[in-house]
């Protein structure tokens, strides 16, 4: 059997938090949860993709002779949790302002896996009766940055402080440059 069971998983880690960045695209030093950072709560269901467009060149005869690509990274998922302090953050503070998004994908091949990433959030709301714990959609687009963007030991320590959230890494980690996002893995204990 050539497949690793082991790394069969249905189940996600069901985590996404962010943080607000400054105006030169830092973690503030200051986190509160609530104003310029959020755990977002119990997720319905969530997903993480890289979308690729390719555009092919042709010459006249109809042969394809080189092809381009552009990437785009998407985090999508179904909130479960409304409260007033998500459905303001979440339709109105993130407007016009980056975040670092974090994601717990869970335990995958006897790792814990989760991603970081710069992001831009979808400002929406959505509330539905009946079926409202199953409502509320969260989106954001990555912002790829032109140089490696480091995330300190001290700034994983304070946003775990602000959101009572448990970061698997002691970091520092790096999103490289040019690279939607990062998927640091921590041996599980």
């Amino acid at each position: 059997m050539s497949a690793n069971i082991k790394n069969i998983k249905d189940k996600g880690g069901n985590k996404i938090a962010i943080v607000e960045l400054d105006v030169n695209d830092s973690i503030p030093v200051n986190l509160v949860s609530g104003q310029n950072c959020l755990d977002l709560g119990h997720l319905a269901n969530s997903e993480l993709a890289i979308k690729t467009k390719k555009t092919l060149f042709k010459n006249e005869a109809g042969e394809t002779v080189a092809t381009d690509f552009d990437f785009e990274g998407n985090t999508s998922g179904i909130l479960m949790e409304t409260d007033k302090q998500k459905l303001d953050m979440l339709s109105i503070g993130v407007r016009n302002k980056r975040h670092l998004e974090y994601k717990y994908l869970g335990i995958k091949g006897g790792s814990h896996q989760e991603v970081f990433k710069i992001v831009e959030v979808t400002p929406q709301m959505k509330v539905s009766s009946p079926g409202g714990a199953k409502s509320m959609p969260y989106e954001s687009t990555a912002i790829v940055m032109h140089s490696n963007y480091v995330i300190s030991p001290l700034a994983i320590s304070e946003i775990e402080s602000a959101l009572s959230i448990d970061i698997k890494t002691p970091g520092p980690v790096t999103i490289p440059d040019g690279q939607e996002h990062v998927i640091i893995e921590t041996e599980v204990d």
